[in-house]
């Protein structure tokens, strides 16, 4: 196994489409605040686990530069309320099948379902981040890139296991139960 603090320059390490290594690092960080400067047998498995993960990540081929490209425009275009996927995808020069195969393949996801988890992120992001009260949930729909709030609050629910705004009324509620300011992080549904 080769030693991480070894590597000769700054090293590029992928999470898949699953995100284990940001879960990883989250659970982690969670669990150290629960217990800060308090070593455990959980902090300890977390580390062994994020060391694999990035060991894994160093001897993963790199995406295809088509892969990163669509990506890169998701990234870029998922606030735009009128981004046509579809549409884009239909615009490059390669075959559009192919391409939402290469993209799940190399990502663990659809381009399609990509773009709804980026939105998503953002929207709780947005959520999470109000400070000093709630915000118009449309808004943020809005914000993030969703044509209609109910289809919003439909696929929120589905990958955070509530609602919009029982999410940040629970986020509001921890950041006033923690006054040191910790703050729990609230995953996706385990059915997402």
């Amino acid at each position: 196994m080769r030693a991480l603090w070894a590597l000769p320059t700054s090293t590029l390490i992928r999470d898949d489409g699953n995100h284990f290594l940001l879960d990883a690092f989250s659970a982690a960080f969670y669990h150290f605040g629960l217990n800060p400067g308090r070593q455990s047998m959980v902090l300890s498995a977390y580390a062994n686990l994020i060391v694999g993960l990035i060991l894994d990540g160093l001897n993963a081929p790199l995406r295809n530069p088509i892969v990163d490209e669509i990506m890169n425009s998701i990234v870029l275009s998922y606030p735009d309320e009128n981004f046509e996927l579809d549409q884009y995808l239909r615009s490059l020069h390669f075959n559009y099948d192919y391409l939402r195969k290469l993209f799940k393949r190399e990502v663990g996801v659809t381009p399609h379902q990509f773009l709804v988890d980026t939105r998503l992120q953002a929207a709780a992001e947005r959520l999470a981040g109000a400070e000093g009260g709630l915000v118009n949930i449309s808004d943020v729909a809005h914000l993030c890139g969703f044509r209609e709030p109910l289809y919003f609050s439909k696929v929120f629910r589905k990958k955070y296991g509530m609602s919009p705004s029982r999410f940040q009324a629970r986020i509001l509620e921890q950041h006033t139960a923690a006054p040191d300011g910790q703050s729990v992080k609230i995953s996706p549904a385990a059915d997402a």
